[in-house]
């Protein structure tokens, strides 16, 4: 039960014959009245004004006009009654869809989120697709209504603030957000820029968590008190307002646009099971083998859409956050060439951090969307798995069918050299088993010297004046790239990750391959450090663009202020100064266009006011560009850490 007002919800029954206030108390009902307890989702609201009479005609004339008539401003958002693809269209292959912004025309549409649907694929008991604006639902005076389905949002870009008639949600990255039907809402953006993401409509029974069965019932998968639910919040909106106010619906598979005389959001008090939730996907507690081998209990033959929030997908080189794929039932499909040969030839698990991909399952066949088809498929994903018979042979090696590639293209004077073994004492040796033997031992070389040289080398020890080198844990890694930097509002596809002492290079790799960032870069003193950076880097899969590194003081603001970073990452050491001085140095660099920097373990003295997350000891700051200041006097970082919280 939730109230903006005391004891507006009554106490001993649902609809007294004088409730609180003069209000009006309506079921919503979500399910049919004699369905069994366990499964009969309703909620009563106490409102202002009783919502048939909010409806008024389309015309402002003597009551002739029509209520509803077909909407035509989603073009893109599919009237399932009418979606169709031609047999020659849909086929068994697996497809793989662009992210709208790699779509000349989507990614720049002056739109809001009714206006930016893009139904990608459906069947008949769900679609599913983008969204893409840049303008608020609120300006437009608009309110959306599903009669037919319940919807699913996940954001990808930007952060969501979602007023539905029993209050308000706020959804960022990481967030996924539930809507039931039969509840408006109205969608706006909190930043500047455009917000991004994924949306389902589930047209068949509604959204529940499964029964946990043998994995008990303290623990394991999502838990209902990770769901966040609004808090009733009424509004008042003007005449003016509501005379204008349009109520866009999506009815029987069409889109109808109607007109409402008062707001929608006048709800005081409210009490049920039938609401729309928030939940931290980061949250879920995956259950997993600790053993080996991948357990995939499927109930049915599923066939399978798949999406990318943020980060890089292991799975598969050039499937960025946006796109999306789908691999209908039986279809073959897994991890593409280049991933499957790296893992046989390395051998050694590696951690993704600052990830998060999902899919939708079902039992029916996702079909494509002409428009899909048309606009964003990407006719190139075939050739991840069958290559085209350039530089890549195919041979067969202890059993195996192995792909492996020539030293160096064929041109003019050269002869392609498709060699894959080496003679050794009369035995075949791979070739890759010997490049890792000979990087192990210069890899292993490097550190020794960058560990033993600032101890050995006088001069090189004067001038090291930052703390010692200590790698980065995996705990930091996880609390870096997977818990903080998603919630630090920033996009890492358009951001440029420094880390100052970069010592070995793993968080700049990390934020190069798994992060996703735009350019990734590293400040280290120590020159061994910077060449053994410099070799993992190169033989690191999963890299994009390749992370640069510079051998130079990581407390050089210039330098900083040149790169130009979005965030900045490092570890220092409290009592000697040195978290101090990297405070004064960032403030200069950053203090222009602002910025979020990371302190493993160590807080920066006098920064409490910017500090807007913290995890396994690892702390978050946000410095605003000129120390910008809200109206109400409160810094930009308060009010980040203020919605962080929230």
């Amino acid at each position: 039960m939730t109230e903006s007002l005391p004891y507006a919800v009554p106490r001993n029954q649902n609809s007294p014959i004088s409730p609180p206030y003069g209000l009006y108390p309506e079921l919503i009902s979500g399910t049919a009245f004699t369905a069994p307890r366990n499964s009969n989702y309703y909620t009563w609201t106490y409102r202002k004004y009783p919502s048939v009479s909010q409806l008024s005609r389309l015309d402002d004339g003597g009551g002739g006009g029509s209520i509803y008539r077909k909407y035509q401003g989603s073009e893109n958002f599919y009237a399932t009654s009418t979606a169709s693809t031609s047999a020659e269209e849909f086929t068994p292959e697996p497809y793989r869809f662009k992210a709208t912004e790699q779509a000349q025309g989507l990614g720049d549409k002056q739109v809001d989120w009714i206006d930016s649907l893009f139904t990608i694929a459906y069947h008949k008991g769900a679609a599913c697709g983008v969204y893409d604006f840049d303008k608020d639902m609120s300006s437009e005076m608009r309110v959306f209504m599903h009669h037919d389905a319940d919807v699913m949002l996940l954001p990808r870009e930007n952060v969501l603030n979602i007023r539905t008639e029993l209050g308000v949600l706020r959804a960022g990255p990481r967030e996924m957000v539930l809507l039931p039907r039969g509840i408006k809402f109205t969608v706006d953006k909190v930043d500047d820029g455009r917000a991004r993401g994924y949306f389902l409509e589930n047209f068949g029974a509604p959204f529940k968590i499964p029964d946990l069965g043998p994995v008990g019932i303290t623990s394991g998968l999502a838990h209902p008190r990770h769901f966040r639910a609004p808090t009733a919040s009424s509004v008042e909106a003007g005449d003016d307002q509501q005379r204008h106010l349009e109520l866009i619906s999506k009815f029987n598979g069409s889109v109808y646009l109607s007109r409402l005389n008062k707001t929608p959001y006048d709800v005081v008090g409210w009490f049920g099971n039938y609401y729309p939730t928030v939940y931290d996907l980061g949250l879920f507690m995956a259950i997993n083998t600790v053993t080996y081998d991948h357990p995939d209990p499927s109930i049915g033959v599923m066939s399978e859409f798949m999406g990318l929030l943020y980060g890089g997908y292991d799975a598969k080189q050039g499937f960025e956050p946006g796109c999306s794929s789908i691999h209908n039932k039986l279809s073959p499909h897994g991890p593409d060439r280049a991933t499957a040969v790296g893992s046989s030839n390395d051998g050694q698990p590696e951690r993704y951090h600052g990830t998060l991909a999902f899919m939708w399952e079902s039992d029916e066949a996702w079909i494509p969307t002409e428009q899909a088809l048309g606009v964003l498929k990407d006719d190139t994903y075939i050739d991840c798995w069958v290559g085209d018979g350039g530089d890549e042979q195919w041979e067969r090696w202890g059993g195996l069918e192995v792909a492996i590639e020539a030293p160096f293209a064929a041109d003019e004077g050269h002869e392609e050299v498709p060699s894959a073994t080496i003679k050794f004492l009369g035995r075949d040796i791979p070739r890759h088993r010997v490049e890792n033997v000979f990087k192990g031992a210069l890899g292993g070389f490097v550190l020794l010297n960058a560990v033993m040289i600032p101890l050995v080398v006088p001069k090189l020890s004067r001038r090291y004046r930052g703390p010692p080198y200590l790698p980065s844990t995996a705990k930091s890694l996880d609390a870096i790239f997977n818990r903080l930097l998603p919630r630090s509002g920033v996009t890492p596809a358009k951001s440029t990750f420094l880390d100052l002492g970069s010592g070995d290079g793993r968080l700049v790799i990390a934020a190069a391959s798994k992060g996703n960032f735009r350019r990734a870069a590293g400040i280290e003193l120590n020159p061994w450090l910077v060449l053994l950076s410099k070799i993992k880097a190169s033989t690191t899969s999963g890299v994009g663009v390749a992370p640069h590194f510079y051998w130079a003081n990581a407390f050089d603001a210039g330098l900083i202020r040149k790169i130009d970073p979005q965030v900045v990452t490092l570890y220092g050491r409290p009592g000697d100064g040195v978290m101090s001085k990297y405070g004064e140095v960032l403030e200069e660099a950053l203090s222009s266009k602002g910025g979020v920097v990371i302190s493993n373990k160590f807080g920066i003295p006098g920064w409490g006011q910017r500090l807007i997350g913290e995890a396994e000891g690892v702390k978050m700051y946000k410095i605003p560009p000129q120390e910008q200041h809200d109206g109400d006097g409160t810094s930009d970082a308060a009010t980040e850490r203020e919605r962080m919280k929230g």
